[in-house]
């Protein structure tokens, strides 16, 4: 829909600016201008939008990138953590039984 409505304030534009020359009274070329000021703040306004949307897709992108790095960081510091656990562990039981003679 907002692509149609792009076509149709475009084209109204492009009417307006090729038109206004055939307007020769003071009163219709000043509401030419007017209405040319507006179709160019609804074309603005369209861009806007439009740019508006592309940055909340690649807002989107970007927090679900770090949402995923950083359940993968979590995940590698579990493993470290199991790893360094394991590793105690085994080297204190490593102790004992070398102290205990088994």
């Amino acid at each position: 829909m907002k692509i149609f409505d792009t076509v149709i304030v475009v084209t109204s534009f492009v009417l307006d600016l090729v038109f206004a020359e055939v307007m020769t009274d003071s009163d219709g070329e000043q509401a030419a201008a007017v209405i040319m000021i507006f179709l160019l703040w609804r074309i603005l306004r369209i861009v806007n939008g439009q740019l508006m949307r592309l940055f909340a897709i690649h807002l989107a992108f970007i927090h679900r990138e770090s949402r995923q790095s950083m359940k993968k960081t979590h995940r590698k510091k579990h493993a470290l953590h199991t790893h360094i656990h394991t590793q105690y562990t085994c080297g204190f039981s490593d102790i004992l039984h070398s102290v205990n003679g088994y």
